[in-house]
This record gives C-alpha cells, sequence and structure tokens, in this order.
C-alpha cells in the first residue's frame, strides 16, 4: 500500500496489474490518465464513486484512452427499529467502475 496524494504519490513504482482508485475527488482524471500510462496491458482498474460527476470524469478519461468502462451500481441498506419492529434504510449507492486494459 501506498499512502499520500495521487498521482504524485504513484510516481516511481513498478508497472501494477491491477489498481483500485477511490476517493480522488477532482483528481480522478490525472490519476487515471497516470495509471493508464503505467499499468501492465492486461492490467484491471477499478475506481468507485458515489457523484454522477465522478462517474463522468472516469467515463470521460478512459473514453479519450479507447478503454471501454463497466459500471455496477450497487445499493446497501441497514435496519432501524420501528417501534418492535425493524426496517430498511437505504445508505447512497456506490458505483463500482472497472476497466481492463
Amino acid at each position: 500500500m501506498v499512502t499520500g496524494k495521487a498521482p504524485s504519490a504513484l510516481k516511481g513504482l513498478p508497472a501494477p496489474d491491477r489498481v483500485f482508485i477511490g476517493g480522488s475527488g477532482a483528481a480522478l482524471p490525472a490519476v487515471i490518465s497516470h495509471v493508464i500510462k503505467k499499468i501492465n496491458r492486461g492490467g484491471i482498474i477499478v475506481a468507485t464513486a458515489i457523484t454522477l460527476e465522478s462517474i463522468e470524469a472516469a467515463r470521460t478519461s478512459f473514453k479519450k484512452a479507447g478503454l471501454h468502462l463497466d459500471i455496477t451500481q450497487v445499493s446497501v441498506s441497514r435496519s432501524h427499529k420501528a417501534g418492535k419492529g425493524s426496517y430498511m434504510k437505504a445508505l447512497n449507492p456506490v458505483f463500482i467502475m472497472t476497466v481492463t486494459t
């Protein structure tokens, strides 16, 4: 694991086979661009997002590189008490984006 702000924290690392990107915010396009240049052929990139803007930034970045982006949306709910019973309260959906280089 490498800690630091990407993409600058990624410089000097060996070419990866797999990359997970999460919590990049506005740096997402720069991180994706760096990873695409460094990842080994046939590598897999997985990124998560909660905003539509992040999904569009990722889609645009991968499309620009000629890569196809698969997007899966997952939802999670937690149980909460409701009188003598319980109900499921939804949390924000998460989008999981996957690309094979």
